[in-house]
């Protein structure tokens, strides 16, 4: 990883978005929802299965790249 010392504002700059992979998640009558996901840059949800919740399966928000 690189880290620019002299970007104080985003010091990883130069360094390219590693996707992150939820694999094979269940979830069932879950209080809220199946899954809250804030911040997010390059996500891939596989195989993931939601039923029953109070409000939604997946929220997200903020996403950033």
């Amino acid at each position: 990883m690189d880290f620019d010392e002299y970007n104080s504002e985003d010091p990883y700059w130069k360094n390219p978005p590693i996707e992150t992979n939820f694999n094979n998640f269940t979830g069932w009558k879950n209080g809220r929802n199946g899954a809250i996901a804030q911040y997010l840059g390059s996500v891939k949800w596989n195989n993931f299965k939601v039923s029953d919740n109070l409000e939604v399966g997946l929220e997200q928000s903020i996403l950033t790249l």
